[in-house]
């Protein structure tokens, strides 16, 4: 099954595109070892429709959101296709 979620902070600002989708940047730490150096990923998401509408209403740069959806590959590209994004943990 191709099920995801995550928590992070978004990069920037939310933007639809002429199409009325919503791509952003989601910024997820990762568990260090012990000592280590915390690191963090940048994660691509894309929603529509009514989540797509939320996101521009609500979030914005430094929000910290949970997202569910499920990992799409494009060719050599991926992105997590959103199904519900959520403020907060």
């Amino acid at each position: 099954m191709n099920s995801v979620t995550l928590t992070g902070y978004l990069v920037a600002n939310i933007e639809a595109n002429e199409k009325g989708f919503v791509n952003f940047l989601l910024i997820v730490p990762r568990s260090a070892s012990p000592g280590g150096t915390p690191r963090t990923d940048a994660i691509p998401c894309s929603c529509s429709g009514s989540e797509a509408a939320f996101a521009k209403a609500h979030l914005k740069k430094g929000s910290n959101i949970k997202v569910t959806g499920s990992i799409r590959v494009y060719g050599k590209e991926w992105c997590v296709n959103v199904s519900k994004v959520s403020i907060g943990t």
